[in-house]
């Protein structure tokens, strides 16, 4: 992996790392936050901008931990800033190492001569040229991958740290493993390309490591370094490169440039000529070494770390006044290599044409020249840079964030205007802020003077007092207008963030009149039906009694005619003998 990646799960795409990253490194596909190899620079920007803390730094303390357990000789190299962050222990970090198992723990700081000798040359120079110094990997990598035509400008002399490792591998054999500790997250790059090299972690991997191990530096004893060094010690603070040229009284000048933006504002005044026979010492991070990209500094100012940084350098002087000075690595120094070799590494970007751009330009809403804020919102400089990082898929419409405020601004606009509801935002002292079309229509409203007048000219603001008081919304509230004749339906949300109202609304008198209308026709329907009911039971009943009457007539004759004919047969029976 690269030295510093994204954790897939919890990226948010709040382009916090686009909107940081100064050589627009930061790739977005699917909405998930990528880093471009060949353009990052390794200047952990986006790491401390990520407000989900969601990086993923390269660690190497794992294969450290390998070597050690193969029982290989293990030598350290630490950079003097580390004094910066252990403060009153640091004379006890060369007990600490050897605790962890290190074999030999000397200070970077103490390579740092043989470079200078290369820069004092390049001072002396009256050539009209400008130079950097190579000891920021940051800044080397800035030149190298985005401005190509000064890699020829760069010191072609490696940094203190890989000349001390050099040295480390000259004096102890090869077959000695070297470890770098540092202030900065780019040193793993510095260091994943030379052989003298074989792992490199920051000051806060090594604290970590203290801490898993137990190791607490209060109840340690101090120690010394293998090599000790009571010169240079002040080389972490910013402007000691330049210092130290100057009382040289150099030919050309030297000035100091700290911050990736200054940095980037001097290579563009170099491009325009406006600098000539100068030496830049250039740190990407404010305060340089001190507040270094891998440092874990969020509990101390920087100008607490400065006063450790000067108090170690003053009890060294003491505890080291009688030291003999000879350099421990004059006889080394003639057949260890301390060259180094520059070179372009730009990746160039494709450039849409004319159509090509505009087509992009078009889709993120832009397309005149007014639309083309320029807010640098998407991390880029300009819309058209934004454009070409578009089209060479590195980089999301998404990402404008005018047009994705103006598209959500849009489709809020869509439902509120298109909604058959009547719809209206009211603020907590029952104010009107704003009626959709719907609303105005059925209030009659023809122009915007309305904004500002309190509810109740319009509807009732009892149930806005229930809803604010009571904290509940109100559903399906029954309202007259009575002055319009009318009754609404009405809903009301209080959004307690914004501390607004949403009035929702819709006519309901016509489904009232029908009701009215359906509840009379029932009615009359009803009435009817029972007078007819009460006309059919007179009939019936009058019925009933003629049939009475008819049905007891009959049973008189037919009486009779039984009657008689009984008596017929009783005389023929008289009259038989």
């Amino acid at each position: 992996m690269w030295y510093v990646n994204f954790k897939k799960t919890r990226c948010k795409s709040c382009y916090a790392c686009a909107r940081v990253c100064p050589v627009n490194a930061i790739k977005f596909k699917n909405e998930q936050a990528q880093i471009l190899k060949d353009r990052c620079i390794v200047c952990n920007e986006c790491s401390k901008a990520c407000p989900q803390k969601n990086s993923i730094l390269k660690s190497e303390v794992s294969k450290i931990k390998f070597f050690l357990k193969n029982k290989n000789k293990v030598a350290v190299s630490i950079a003097p800033s580390f004094v910066s962050i252990f403060g009153e222990n640091s004379h006890k970090i060369p007990t600490a190492l050897k605790k962890l198992g290190f074999t030999y723990v000397e200070e970077t700081v103490i390579a740092t001569n043989p470079v200078l000798e290369q820069y004092n040359h390049y001072a002396d120079l009256d050539d009209g040229e400008n130079y950097f110094t190579s000891f920021c990997p940051t800044i080397n990598n800035l030149i190298e991958k985005h401005f190509p035509q000064f890699t020829k400008n760069l010191i072609p002399v490696v940094s203190p740290f890989l000349c001390h490792t050099r040295l480390m591998k000259s004096k102890y054999h090869t077959d000695t493993k070297v470890v770098f500790i540092g202030p900065c997250l780019a040193k793993k790059d510095e260091g994943s390309t030379d052989v003298s090299v074989d792992a490199v972690i920051t000051f806060a991997e090594l604290q970590k490591w203290f801490k898993k191990e137990n190791i607490n530096l209060d109840e340690l004893e101090e120690g010394e370094f293998d090599v000790i060094c009571k010169d240079r010690l002040l080389f972490p603070i910013v402007g000691q490169t330049t210092r130290v040229i100057n009382d040289k009284n150099p030919v050309k000048k030297v000035i100091t440039v700290e911050g990736i933006k200054d940095c980037i504002d001097i290579l563009h005044a170099l491009e325009e000529g406006r600098f000539t026979n100068t030496i830049f010492e250039m740190s990407a991070c404010i305060h340089s070494c001190l507040n270094g990209s891998g440092l874990d500094n969020h509990k101390t100012t920087y100008q607490e770390r400065e006063i450790n940084v000067r108090n170690y350098r003053q009890k060294c002087k003491i505890k080291y006044k009688d030291f003999d000075d000879k350099y421990p690595y004059e006889d080394y120094l003639d057949k260890t290599p301390l060259g180094k070799i520059f070179t372009p590494k730009k990746v160039e970007l494709k450039v849409p044409n004319d159509d090509e751009l505009y087509s992009i330009l078009k889709s993120m809403g832009k397309t005149t020249l007014k639309d083309e804020l320029n807010c640098g919102g998407c991390g880029y400089k300009t819309c058209r840079d934004h454009a070409i990082a578009i089209y060479n898929s590195i980089s999301e419409i998404n990402m404008c964030s005018p047009y994705m405020r103006q598209k959500a601004e849009n489709i809020a606009n869509l439902i509120f205007e298109s909604s058959p509801f009547l719809i209206g935002l009211v603020d907590k002292e029952m104010n009107i802020l704003e009626f959709n079309s719907n609303a105005k229509q059925f209030f009659d409203i023809k122009d915007d003077d309305y904004i500002g007048y309190p509810m109740f000219m319009y509807v009732d603001d009892a149930a806005f007092y229930d809803c604010l008081n009571n904290y509940k919304n109100i559903y399906n509230n029954i309202v007259p207008i009575e002055d319009m004749n009318k009754t609404l339906s009405q809903d009301i949300f209080w959004l307690h963030d914004e501390e607004i109202f949403m009035w929702m609304a819709y006519d309901i008198t016509e489904k009232i009149e029908n009701k009215k209308h359906a509840d009379q026709v029932k009615q009359d329907t009803m009435e009817l039906a029972q007078t007819v009911i009460n006309k059919q039971m007179t009939v019936v009943q009058e019925i009933g009694r003629l049939l009475g009457e008819t049905t007891a007539e009959t049973k008189v004759i037919l009486s009779r005619v039984k009657n008689l004919i009984n008596e017929d047969n009783s005389s023929d029976n008289l009259r038989n003998p």
